[in-house]
């Protein structure tokens, strides 16, 4: 009775607690430390794994994989990869065997990106787990239990709204605004707060500095801020940076499924992948394992009631070994959508753009680029009031752009330039920065395209 009161929602605070400690006593990451932590939590998981899911057994026997013989991290790659449609499915059929039994666990859904929004179910204790990487990274980043912290949701989570226990003892304070508010109304919220911390996906965090520059608004900087959700281009830091502060920065990545995956410590280059909490592979155009750059396949070692082994979350990364031997990340590429494909097969990513729209990182707020065929490319422009309105006409930066394509990237493309006030999210809540309208089926997709 007891073991199953503790996995109730009321006790979600205690395991925030319990999960936060152990996570901090964990970083910094040590190579050695986190290899054999990483091989004893992979073992028991896939062990529980082939135990409790026929799924996974099924999986595991047909490779001829023996969970209970494992001794490197490196069989893991015997497992085939998990597509987010054969985890929809995996999930489905659980629930629909026994939907008694979740019926107060906690339930999400990804933002759907990239497809059909994934349906998310974790038990409290699991949901306790995800905060506590999440609050993990605002404690190293200086956050503290008494910060007031000033949020913009995109979706409104269940019982989002609703203060926890801890919080009516006035601790992790926080000030839930909705993404879809009138930009004026989420501005003059936030000068009123005047919080501690301030978080935002790109495209709010860009709405937000973009007024506030037009309208003359001095900002009061937050102690901390932290801006995820999609790619953080040159141009968008140096909008981020003006209003917001630059040493008070730092970059959240994660997911919807899994929570934090990586997190920048303010003050410091690329990102710490959570080597704890989640095993990372990358896997290259050809399907073999790349050490520093390609499409990530995540394992999540802490969620064992809906595993997620080798899952294709579908982000592009690129990574480094820093001068203790960890990997970290150095960039997000893009998603696995946000690709230009060529007649040849190659396909390009978001590198060529942004080593050009760098160039003009005081002149571009944001922009998106649309493949409408093979030979005709759309750009559409937001203007950054950080620009010189006199030296920098919308004519110069069109023209001074579109020559740097045809020099730097493909001259055969016809450019079409539009400059918009803004770029509206799509129905998922985000902006993705590459739109494409021509075939990306794998069969007309080859390799990767190194160069223009």
């Amino acid at each position: 009775m007891r073991a199953s009161l503790f996995k109730g929602k009321v006790f979600t605070d205690f395991h925030i607690l319990m999960a936060l400690g152990r996570l901090m006593r964990e970083y910094p990451f040590d190579k050695q430390k986190i290899a054999r932590l990483q091989l004893a939590r992979l073992k028991k998981l896939l062990i529980h794994s082939y135990r409790n899911f026929d799924f996974y057994r099924t999986r595991m026997d047909d490779r001829g994989f023996d969970p209970h013989q494992m001794q490197d991290i490196s069989e893991l790659e015997q497992l085939p990869i998990l597509t987010k449609e054969e985890y929809r499915s995996f999930t489905n059929d659980l629930l629909k065997k026994n939907p008694g039994k979740y019926q107060s666990w906690y339930f999400d859904t990804t933002s759907g990106s990239t497809g059909i929004p994934l349906e998310i179910v974790r038990s409290w204790p699991e949901r306790g787990y995800m905060i506590a990487k999440w609050l993990r990274e605002l404690y190293l980043n200086g956050y503290r239990c008494t910060d007031h912290s000033f949020r913009a949701i995109t979706r409104p989570r269940p019982n989002s709204e609703k203060d926890t226990f801890l919080q009516s003892f006035g601790l992790f304070r926080r000030n839930l605004i909705p993404y879809t508010a009138p930009i004026k109304k989420i501005v003059e919220s936030y000068q009123e707060l005047q919080p501690d911390f301030y978080y935002n996906c790109r495209n709010g965090a860009i709405r937000f500095c973009k007024y506030a520059l037009e309208h003359n608004i001095e900002i009061t900087k937050p102690k901390m801020y932290s801006v995820g959700g999609a790619v953080i281009d040159q141009n968008c830091r140096e909008l981020f940076y003006r209003v917001l502060g630059e040493d008070n920065f730092f970059e959240t990545y994660g997911a919807e499924e899994i929570g934090v995956i990586g997190f920048q410590i303010r003050g410091t280059s690329g990102m710490h992948f959570s080597h704890d909490t989640n095993i990372l592979e990358l896997i290259s155009p050809n399907g073999s394992i790349s050490e520093n750059e390609g499409s990530c396949l995540i394992t999540d070692l802490g969620i064992y009631s809906f595993p997620m082994i080798r899952y294709q979350l579908g982000d592009h990364l690129k990574t480094y070994t820093d001068e203790s031997g960890i990997q970290r990340i150095e960039k997000i590429v893009g998603r696995l959508n946000d690709w230009l494909v060529w007649k040849d097969g190659t396909r390009s990513g978001m590198d060529h753009f942004y080593k050009i729209m760098s160039g003009f990182s005081s002149s571009i707020a944001q922009f998106r680029i649309i493949q409408e065929s093979y030979e005709h490319i759309r750009i559409l422009i937001v203007l950054s009031p950080l620009r010189d309105s006199i030296q920098e006409t919308p004519n110069k930066i069109k023209k001074s752009l579109v020559e740097n394509l045809e020099t730097n990237f493909r001259p055969e493309i016809k450019y079409e330039v539009e400059f918009k006030d803004g770029i509206p999210p799509d129905e998922t809540g985000k902006v993705r920065m590459i739109i494409s309208k021509v075939d990306q089926s794998e069969q007309n997709i080859r390799q990767f395209s190194t160069a223009p």
